[in-house]
């Protein structure tokens, strides 16, 4: 469930509820110290709230605290208030297993790793004696999540997204020396295990035999040494089938620095001024973190104030947050971040 679903979803839920519980005065001064105004009418009428990250983290530790006490008794919230946070429920409901990641992308299936660790909250040892959790999904979803408490769940790896990075990071180790070397490293990864036994996962159709998977696994290694030869990164003889790292190859590996940033940082001109450098490291994905609603106030005021390249407007998008954070480092500028 989205933020704005689990906002929209406690209003809505609100509107069939009413709390006649009287308030002490501790519980009045928290409520009366949330900068949400709506969260405080629906505690107040209903004991409902929500939560999700674009809250400040004043709000979030008072809606925790609250719904720990009792105060709260529905708490309608994102999949991240599972991961890492100690609040147990008698009843944990899942509205809906996917969920959206832009237009270029569309609708995603909700890991079942997720999934577990959600309804893990229900009837948590210690809090209650059982738990209930109810999960909502399509007829078409429903195999996929219908065996969720039986350990069934299948690892999958995820080194194909990250394969360039690897294979240059075992090259500056001397790990990987030519092309026959790089494809016995790739043997003793836990992605050849999956590939030999779930090659569609990782869209590759018509792998019928061993030798179809070999010949993937050395397309995939020559592929990613060819891409970090033609870029500059290491050398690569095609004769001998020797690779060489560059200096630019320990670089990147030192500072764990993707491959395409790498190219980006590569391609700039030796008279590139500061402010160009800064905005095109902005624009690294390493760097891409969204905007929080928490965050916006003191990032704004660094960016028209103490910086010494402010930006136009105010901060909104991943790259403008990096551009001033990015500036706040350099420059030292100390900030107070309140967790």
């Amino acid at each position: 469930m989205g933020k704005k679903s689990a906002e929209v979803l406690a209003k809505k839920l609100c509107t069939s509820r009413s709390s006649n519980q009287i308030l002490t005065i501790e519980t009045i001064e928290l409520l009366l110290s949330l900068d949400d105004e709506t969260i405080r009418q629906l505690i107040m009428k209903g004991r409902i709230s929500y939560h999700h990250s674009g809250l400040s983290s004043e709000d979030r530790s008072i809606i925790e605290n609250l719904y720990l006490s009792g105060i709260i008794l529905i708490l309608c919230s994102t999949s991240t208030l599972s991961q890492g946070m100690n609040l147990p429920a008698h009843l944990v409901i899942i509205k809906g297993t996917s969920s959206w990641r832009g237009s270029s992308t569309g609708y995603v299936r909700t890991k079942r790793s997720d999934i577990i660790q959600m309804i893990g909250r229900a009837g948590r040892p210690g809090f209650d004696e059982f738990g209930v959790a109810v999960v909502m999904t399509s007829n078409e979803e429903k195999p996929f999540y219908s065996d969720l408490t039986d350990g069934a769940d299948i690892v999958e790896s995820n080194l194909l997204t990250n394969l360039t990075e690897s294979i240059c990071s075992e090259i500056t180790l001397n790990v990987i020396y030519d092309v026959n070397t790089a494809i016995s490293w790739f043997k003793k990864t836990f992605l050849f295990i999956r590939l030999c036994k779930n090659p569609k996962y990782y869209d590759f159709i018509g792998v019928n035999s061993i030798d179809d998977v070999w010949q993937i696994v050395s397309d995939l290694c020559i592929k990613s040494i060819v891409n970090l030869s033609n870029n500059g990164i290491v050398i690569y003889d095609e004769v001998t089938e020797k690779v060489t790292p560059k200096l630019e190859a320990f670089i990147m590996v030192k500072n764990y620095v993707k491959f395409n940033t790498m190219i980006e940082i590569m391609s700039f001109p030796k008279n590139t001024s500061k402010i160009q450098l800064l905005i095109g490291l902005s624009k690294c994905e390493e760097l891409e973190k969204i905007v929080r609603k928490h965050e916006k106030r003191f990032l704004n005021d660094i960016a028209n104030k103490q910086i010494k390249f402010p930006i136009k407007g105010k901060v909104q998008l991943p790259d403008q947050k990096a551009f001033v954070l990015l500036q706040t480092g350099i420059e030292r500028i100390t900030i107070l971040i309140i967790l």
